[in-house]
This record gives C-alpha cells, structure tokens and sequence, in this order.
C-alpha cells in the first residue's frame, strides 16, 4: 500500500520578485492503513527571486515525516508531474521549469533529485517506526529554481499541484 498526499505549489512572480502565496496549505490524507504515512508536509514558499540575477539557484525546502512499518525502512517516494520529462509551474500561457530533491534525511544537502512520475528508492533511510516522527523529522523535499529559467518570464501568477506518494519498499 501507498501513502499519497498533494502538495500545491503557489508562486506569484512580479516585474522583481517571485512571492509565495501565504493560503494555507493544501494537504490531502488518504484514510487508508498503510505500511507508509506521510505527515508534516506543507506547501513550499519562495521567497523572492530577482529575474535578473545570474547563477543564482533559489531554493524553498519542507521538512517532513515518513514512517514505515516496514523493518528494513526502505521505501520508494513519486512525485507525480503532468509533464513526464521535468516538472513545472504554470501561469495560462507561460511555463517555468523546476527541480524537486529528495533527501532521506531532514537536511537537504544529501539530496537526490527526482524525476517526474518515477519512483526513488530510498534505501536504509531513517524513516519513523512511529507515526508523526516524535524523535524528529527524517526527509526533506526541496524545489529548485535555477535563476537562468527566469529570463523572458512574464509577470504573473505561477502554480502547480503535486502528488507525493510513499509506498514501502524491501
């Protein structure tokens, strides 16, 4: 069984500056039981990017809670993506590339990026033998947004809805 929740991404990108949009968070909880669970995930927020800055990589990281009640703790984590070959956010006529990361832990800079609609396997992860993480958070989803993608990108709102599944894996 799987574990799946929808991540909503919302960034509004001005003449200057590329600003998250503060509604809260859209989480969906399947109330399945699973051998997974997903919790602690919330929409990511950029804070500002400059469209004319060059060689800059914007990033906005979540923290989040996998548990497994699988012994070995391995499991494998999709990121649905309309668009097979990268993923994007998306105003009524203009696209903007954007790369997601996966780390096994709640520190980003271990992680390995995802390719859309194709599950990572995460093996000898930290990930919980208890629901809701209490000994703390053990993965970490980033997006990065490289500043050469920003170039002939017009004013606007950007958005973008993901499906993060996480099924258990031996």
């Amino acid at each position: 069984m799987s574990t799946m929740k929808t991540l909503s991404l919302i960034l509004l990108l001005s003449c200057v500056a590329l600003v998250a949009d503060a509604s809260p968070p859209t989480i969906v909880h399947l109330g399945v039981i699973s051998e997974t669970e997903i919790s602690n995930l919330h929409d990511l927020n950029v804070v500002q990017l400059d469209p004319k800055a060059a060689n800059v990589v914007y990033t906005a990281n979540e923290s989040i809670c996998i548990y497994s009640s699988k012994s070995t703790h391995n499991y494998n984590v999709t990121i649905d993506s309309n668009n097979s070959a990268y993923y994007e956010l998306q105003n009524a006529s203009h696209v903007l590339p954007i790369t997601l990361w996966w780390s096994a832990q709640a520190n980003p800079e271990n992680a390995q990026q995802l390719t859309p609609n194709r599950p990572l396997l995460v093996q000898n992860s930290s990930a919980s033998v208890q629901p809701n993480c209490p000994n703390g958070l053990n993965a970490d989803l980033q997006l990065r947004i490289n500043s050469d993608q920003l170039s002939g990108i017009p004013s606007g709102a950007y958005s973008a809805t993901l499906e993060v599944i996480v099924t258990a894996a031996n």
